[in-house]
């Protein structure tokens, strides 16, 4: 692990602790997977060799495949498909890359072309507009709709367009890649941690650490993004892998922001691995998951609708080809509006985080049951752990004597305080006949100079001749000591 990933995880682990509620040992699961604690995180040995210290591996990127993996190409292509299909331009990704293209014996550069041809071609021009404006109900000219609509195309394949930089395809086990798999990008999806409040799908990520089958494909330029200290590459596009039990084959699902890392061009970078790519194809992951949960004891897993529960092996795995009726909890169907039905039980996950975007890494948490705490409902045991009122009243006290914090198994109880060891034995004593502690102050000593506790002594007298306290017993009838009988100090001898 090198330092970046020890900073990075701290800080994930600080973020999950305090706005993830998934209870004492959903967050102790979390806590050792990541860290990956007693080697508890499963790395399949076909990786082992290919993984560096920061549980990566980067290959890369050819430049004959760009236009695979270019979405600004792919949208091009989209926004001016008329082009392609109705003109004799012969526009090639070469052409899209350098915005150069012979048009009428002139070069110009393409996105000039592009917008004289459609001007100069009536029904070219008409397609675009019906295609992305509402001009039913636009009075203005045509032709002004039209040039308002190409700018906003243009400058949306702007921001998709690959830079001209060096590409990098990347194969992923680092957690913190997987956390910040959609979070700030330029495109959106349900896990990016700035997305709004009622659509924070992430609130699944953390049940993606106790998944030993999962990695993560992206492309990246080398441009670094961070997010409340957390650093990682900026991604372009990336799909998760899941590697099953047929052969070791990895399926790559749910690729983001579009198809761009399918099965067949991961398969030419990286040689050494076997994938298939068919969305609709049944397989079950190589691996059963450790499944994270919260507070309600549900799982903390974002992907419920493609796991299922084997009742041969009692343990838990993802599925392909999964209808997503049935979740995780039960290997039956669910109705909708059960707390554990898909949507439902994500839903409960989601409300009971709280805001990510308001992390403190100062914030308290009790260190026992995970219930936030304001900084007045914080109590902090001796080992600096913080603590709510009930967790700190189970383990811990303060001497009534030094005010200081001590374990209870270290407290002694006396007239009805509790003090520590160090100070009881300043200001206590244990009575000789009941054996229960008593202030010294209170406490009188016998003939033997034995402290003796004020209900006990009850059963005292003082001597009439030494004045020292005696059992009434042992008092002869004149109130006289057998020490003093003895010595011949009795009345009248």
């Amino acid at each position: 692990m090198t330092e970046t990933d020890i900073n990075n995880y701290t800080i994930i682990d600080g973020l999950v602790k305090n706005h993830f509620n998934l209870g004492y040992k959903g967050y102790e699961d979390f806590h050792k997977l990541l860290w990956n604690k007693n080697n508890e995180r499963i790395i399949d040995p076909i990786f082992k060799e290919l993984l560096g210290k920061d549980l990566r591996y980067s290959i890369p990127i050819s430049r004959d495949m760009y236009p695979a993996i270019d979405e600004g190409w792919e949208l091009f292509k989209k926004k001016f498909n008329y082009l392609f299909a109705n003109s004799d331009f012969n526009i090639q990704y070469k052409n899209y890359k350098e915005n150069s293209i012979d048009y009428h014996k002139n070069k110009l550069k393409l996105f000039k072309a592009v917008k004289k041809y459609y001007k100069e071609n009536e029904r070219a021009l008409s397609q675009f507009v019906y295609n992305h404006t509402n001009s039913y109900f636009d009075e203005r000219k045509k032709e002004d709709i039209f040039d308002e609509a190409f700018t906003e195309v243009v400058n949306e394949i702007g921001t998709k367009k690959i830079p001209n930089k060096d590409m990098t395809i990347v194969l992923s086990l680092n957690y913190a890649d997987w956390f910040l798999c959609s979070t700030s990008e330029s495109w959106e999806s349900c896990l990016n941690l700035e997305s709004e409040y009622e659509d924070c799908f992430w609130s699944g990520l953390p049940g993606l650490i106790g998944d030993p089958n999962r990695m993560m494909f992206y492309i990246t330029n080398g441009k670094k993004k961070e997010y409340n200290g957390i650093k990682v590459d900026s991604v372009t596009a990336r799909t998760w892998g899941i590697l099953t039990d047929d052969s070791d084959i990895i399926h790559p699902v749910l690729s983001y922001p579009i198809e761009l890392l399918e099965g067949n061009i991961l398969q030419r970078v990286f040689k050494d691995l076997r994938f298939l790519h068919e969305e609709d194809a049944g397989w079950i992951s190589k691996y059963p998951l450790t499944i994270i949960r919260n507070t309600l004891n549900q799982s903390a897993f974002i992907y419920q609708d493609s796991s299922f529960f084997s009742e041969s092996s009692d343990e838990y795995y993802l599925e392909g080809g999964s209808s997503g009726s049935s979740i995780i909890e039960s290997s039956g169907y669910i109705s909708d509006g059960s707390p554990y039905y898909y949507t439902e039980g994500l839903s409960n996950l989601i409300h009971l985080n709280e805001d990510i975007s308001n992390y403190n890494e100062d914030a308290h948490v009790c260190e026992v049951c995970n219930e936030r705490l304001d900084e007045d409902d914080a109590y902090f045991a001796p080992n600096g752990e913080v603590l709510c009122s009930y967790c700190f009243s189970e383990n811990y006290s303060y001497c009534e004597s030094c005010n200081e914090t001590y374990d209870n198994e270290d407290m002694r109880q006396i007239d009805g305080e509790y003090v520590c060891e160090s100070c009881f034995d300043d200001i206590a004593v244990y009575c000789e006949d009941c054996s229960q502690a008593v202030l010294r102050e209170e406490a009188v000593l016998n003939a033997n100079d034995e402290p003796i506790c004020p209900s006990c002594l009850e059963k005292y007298t003082e001597c009439k001749e030494c004045g020292d306290f005696v059992k009434t017993d042992d008092l002869n009838d004149e109130g006289v000591c057998s020490y003093c009988v003895k010595q011949g100090v009795a009345s009248g001898q």
